[in-house]
């Protein structure tokens, strides 16, 4: 995860690391791929899960694939 990368404790420190506009670092390579399923969860951190927002993304994602840019 990109969390492990940048040797952060997980993935909420990633906006206090890169500022708040962090994702246009990664916004046009994120659009060409299809996140891992754990992305698609919510917290709590141990128990995480699918809401009905994060499943319904990862479904579409699958559906469409890497490269089609859903993202704007």
């Amino acid at each position: 995860m990109v969390a492990d990368i940048l040797e952060l404790p997980d993935e909420t420190h990633l906006a206090k690391r890169l500022g708040r506009r962090w994702w246009f670092h990664f916004g046009k390579g994120l659009r060409d791929v299809i996140m891992p399923e754990d992305f698609y969860k919510v917290p709590p951190p141990a128990n995480r899960h699918f809401d009905e927002f994060g499943l319904r993304a990862l479904e579409r994602d699958r559906r469409y694939g890497p490269g089609t840019h859903l993202m704007t």
